[in-house]
């Protein structure tokens, strides 16, 4: 009979234990699935399960972002902007939350927020080439295309494979009345889009170089 007992508490202590520990690591996951759903265009369900994972654990900031990315390609940009704003609240040293902050200011058309954002998150890492290909779409809006260039230039300094910004330097080459270099940057940008199988890309990058041709 003692036996038995030793064994039922023993099984008691271990369901507790997994249950415990599948209660610390449930919002963890769940964020990480929400990473997967919007990866694959599934935003409604990513809001779904950060929404649960935020349930969970209300203090972890790493759902709130995630949340607040799904709704941003949801075109809910109130709902994503509180979002983010508690994930950087609770953890204010993290870059990508700016960075992601500036993306949804822009989508509101808030250009000097935006800004002041893309600036915060390369305060904190200045090597991330999404950051400055993001802020050379501000500028781009805001027609200050020296800057758009400046920021297309280290883009490809920090990534020679980042294809939209050799397409996107490519026209605005085209813009600033540079066809060698316009012609040059659309080339390289056909030639990525296809190794990266971006067909449709491709094919509007070639488009503009015949454009650009047959001027």
């Amino acid at each position: 009979m003692e036996k038995k007992t030793k064994t039922s508490r023993i099984l008691i202590s271990l369901v507790i234990g997994i249950t415990l520990l599948l209660l610390i690591l449930t919002p963890y996951l769940m964020g990480y699935a929400g990473d997967l759903f919007i990866s694959r265009g599934q935003y409604s369900n990513a809001v779904r399960v950060t929404t649960i994972a935020i349930q969970f654990k209300s203090h972890y900031a790493y759902p709130y972002s995630v949340r607040a990315e799904a709704y941003k390609n949801l075109d809910h940009l109130k709902e994503a902007l509180q979002d983010v704003n508690i994930a950087i609240s609770l953890n204010p040293d993290e870059w990508f939350f700016y960075s992601l902050r500036g993306g949804i200011y822009h989508d509101l058309d808030k250009y000097d927020e935006a800004l002041s954002d893309y600036g915060k998150a390369l305060d904190f890492n200045n090597k991330n080439p999404d950051i400055y290909y993001n802020r050379s779409l501000v500028y781009f809006d805001l027609k200050q295309l020296a800057k758009v260039l400046d920021d297309l230039n280290r883009v490809i300094q920090l990534d020679e494979k980042y294809v939209d910004a050799y397409f996107n330097r490519g026209i605005l080459q085209w813009i600033l009345l540079d066809p060698e270099k316009a012609r040059a940057d659309l080339a390289s940008a056909i030639i990525l889009y296809e190794e990266q199988g971006l067909d449709q890309d491709a094919e509007e990058a070639r488009q503009a170089l015949i454009n650009i041709q047959n001027e």
